[in-house]
C-alpha cells in the first residue's frame, strides 16, 4: 500500500466527520416550529368591525359580522350576545372576514366582537358593535272586506281581502285557495302582491264558494310570518244588487237589561239609550228587553215602539217586552194593526221566555211595505237546544205565514239573538230559513264595515272574542228572497290598541246591516 494515498484518505475522512458534526450542532442549535410559534408576534386587532345586511325570516332575524383583516391573523373567532359585556355569549371560528348571524330575535339589539388568531397565539378582542335587528310583526287576521257579484252566466265574485297593516311592511303576498283546508297545501292555491293600503281585490271567485287566505308583510329586510287563516264563504248571486230599491238600516242588539245586573240596568239605560240614537237605524230590535222595553218606549226620541212580545199573543208571566222593536218615524210609518208576537214552546228545562214580535212598516220615500221582527231563541248548547232552536224558527216562520195567509207576503226581515252560528253542530236557525229562502245577511253583505272574525257577542270582555276562520255570530239578520246587504258591521268603539272600551254595555254588541229592498 502507499503511505502517501493512506495518508491523503485519512485527512478526508476527519474533514468529513467534522463537516457532519458542525452541521448536526447548528440543526440542534434551531428552534423548533412550536418555538418559533411561541416566540411570533401575537397577531393583531381586527379593525373596522360592523353588523349590517339586517333580514327578517318568518318571526327570526340575521345580521352579518364583517371586518378588516387583522396583520398576522390566519383564523378569527366571533361572539355575539344580547349584552355589552357579551355575557352569555355566543362564538364561533372562521377563515373569512365575515360571520352571518342567523336566528336572532327581532327588535332585540346584538353586540358582536372580533379577535384574530394565528395558532395558538391570540389578538385583543375588538371593541364591541352593538346593532338592533329589523323587527316585521306577522299580520293579524284578515278578513273579506268586500264581495261583489260580477256578470251572468256565469256569475263570478270579486272579492277585497282586508287586513292590519304592519310597521316596516313595503308590500304584503296574499295566498288564497277554495275549500276549508290548509291554504299553503292546496294545488289550486294562488298568490297576489298587495300595496301598503292593507287590502286587495281578486276576481273570478265562485259565488257560494268557501275560499282561505293568509297574508304576510314584505320588507326591505325579507318576509315576515304568516297571518292566521281567514275563511268565508262567498255571497250567492242572486243577492246582488236590485235596480230598484228602497233602503233600510236594520240594528240588532240584545241589551241584557234584566240578566245582567253588574252594572244594572239603571246604570245603562241612557248610555244605551245614547248608543242607539248614534247608530242612526231605521228600525232596532232589542232582545232581553223587559227592563228596557219601557224605558225606550218613553225616551228614545225619533222613534216610535213597533212592537213588543205580547202583542197579538196571552201574556205569559214577565214575558211582554222581552223582545222589542222600535222605529224612526222619520223614515217609517209602522202601519197599524200588524203588530203581533209570539212566545215559543219550552225547550228542555228552560222556562218559555224566548220569544219574537213582527210589525209591518212603511217607507215613506216609496210607500213600499216590508215585514220586520225581533227575535230571541233559546239559548242554551247542546243537541237537544239545536233542535229546540229549530222548532223555534218554525214556530216563527209558521205564524207570521199564518198572519198572510191568503195575501201577498212583503219582504221579510228577521233580527236578533239567534244563539247559534255555522259552528254549531247543527244550525238550525239557518238550516229551516234558508230552506224557505232566507239569507243571513251575514253571509251575502257586499262589504264589512269591521272585521268579520270579531264575534258579536263578547261577554262583557273588552278584549273581543274573534273566530279568525269565519266569525261567530249569535247576533244575525236574515232577509227574504232579493233583499241585498249592502253592508254589515258591528258597532262597537274600540280603543287605539284593538280593545273595546271599558264600561261596555251589555254582554252583546249591536249588528247593523244596510239592507236594500227591491220594489
Amino acid at each position: 500500500m502507499n503511505p502517501t494515498c493512506s495518508r491523503s484518505r485519512t485527512r478526508t475522512a476527519v474533514v468529513v466527520l467534522a463537516t457532519i458534526a458542525t452541521a448536526v450542532a447548528l440543526l440542534g442549535a434551531l428552534p423548533t416550529p412550536a418555538a418559533e410559534a411561541a416566540r411570533a408576534a401575537a397577531p393583531g386587532k381586527a379593525k373596522h368591525v360592523r353588523l349590517v345586511q339586517p333580514t327578517v325570516s318568518g318571526d327570526r332575524a340575521g345580521l352579518t359580522v364583517k371586518w378588516n383583516r387583522a396583520k398576522r391573523a390566519r383564523t378569527y373567532r366571533v361572539r355575539w350576545s344580547t349584552s355589552a359585556t357579551m355575557a352569555g355569549a355566543q362564538a364561533t371560528s372562521t377563515r373569512g372576514r365575515s360571520v352571518v348571524l342567523r336566528n336572532l330575535a327581532q327588535g332585540v339589539t346584538y353586540c358582536a366582537q372580533v379577535r384574530a388568531k394565528a395558532g395558538k397565539q391570540k389578538g385583543p378582542w375588538s371593541r364591541p358593535v352593538c346593532r338592533t335587528t329589523p323587527r316585521l310583526d306577522p299580520v293579524g287576521a284578515p278578513w273579506v272586506s268586500g264581495q261583489v257579484v260580477q256578470g251572468t252566466a256565469p256569475s263570478t265574485v270579486a272579492v277585497t281581502f282586508s287586513w292590519p297593516r304592519v310597521a316596516g311592511a313595503t308590500g304584503y303576498q296574499v295566498d288564497y285557495a277554495p275549500g276549508t283546508g290548509s291554504v299553503q297545501s292546496n294545488r289550486k292555491k294562488k298568490t297576489v302582491k298587495a300595496d301598503i293600503s292593507g287590502s286587495r281585490t281578486v276576481r273570478g271567485l265562485t259565488p257560494g264558494g268557501t275560499y282561505c287566505f293568509q297574508v304576510r308583510a314584505l320588507s326591505k329586510w325579507g318576509t315576515g310570518l304568516r297571518s292566521t287563516t281567514g275563511c268565508r264563504l262567498l255571497t250567492r248571486a242572486e243577492r246582488t244588487a236590485p235596480p230598484r230599491a228602497f233602503a233600510l238600516d236594520f240594528a240588532t242588539w240584545n241589551v241584557c237589561s234584566t240578566m245582567c245586573s253588574k252594572p244594572s240596568w239603571a246604570k245603562r239605560q241612557v248610555a244605551v239609550r245614547d248608543r242607539i240614537l248614534r247608530m242612526n237605524a231605521d228600525v232596532v230590535a232589542v232582545q232581553e228587553a223587559i227592563a228596557a222595553t219601557p224605558y225606550l218606549t218613553a225616551n228614545l226620541g225619533g222613534y216610535t215602539r213597533g212592537c213588543q212580545v205580547g202583542d197579538g199573543t196571552t201574556a205569559q208571566g214577565n214575558t211582554v217586552g222581552r223582545q222589542a222593536l222600535y222605529v224612526r218615524t222619520s223614515t217609517y210609518r209602522v202601519v197599524p194593526g200588524t203588530n203581533q208576537g209570539i212566545i215559543f214552546s219550552q225547550v228542555g228545562d228552560v222556562y218559555p221566555s224566548h220569544g219574537a214580535c213582527w210589525v209591518e212598516v212603511q217607507d215613506i220615500r216609496t210607500g213600499q211595505h216590508v215585514v220586520v221582527a225581533s227575535v230571541h231563541l233559546v239559548h242554551p248548547i247542546g243537541a237537544k237546544y239545536d233542535k229546540g232552536r229549530d222548532r223555534q224558527t218554525l214556530q216563527l216562520l209558521a205564524a207570521i205565514a199564518q198572519r198572510y195567509a191568503g195575501k201577498p207576503m212583503p219582504p221579510v226581515a228577521l233580527a236578533g239573538d239567534f244563539n247559534s252560528h255555522r259552528q254549531r253542530a247543527y244550525d238550525g236557525p239557518r238550516v229551516r230559513l234558508e230552506a224557505n229562502g232566507y239569507r243571513d245577511s251575514f253571509d251575502v253583505a257586499a262589504r264589512f264595515l269591521t272585521p268579520s272574525y270579531r264575534n258579536s257577542a263578547h261577554g262583557w270582555a273588552t278584549t273581543p272574542l274573534v273566530t279568525p276562520r269565519t266569525g261567530n255570530h249569535l247576533d244575525r239578520v236574515f232577509t227574504s228572497a232579493g233583499i241585498h246587504a249592502a253592508s254589515w258591521r258591528i258597532d262597537e268603539p274600540m280603543t287605539a290598541d284593538g280593545r273595546y272600551y271599558a264600561g261596555l254595555l251589555s254582554d252583546h254588541s249591536p249588528v247593523i246591516t244596510s239592507l236594500r229592498i227591491p220594489y
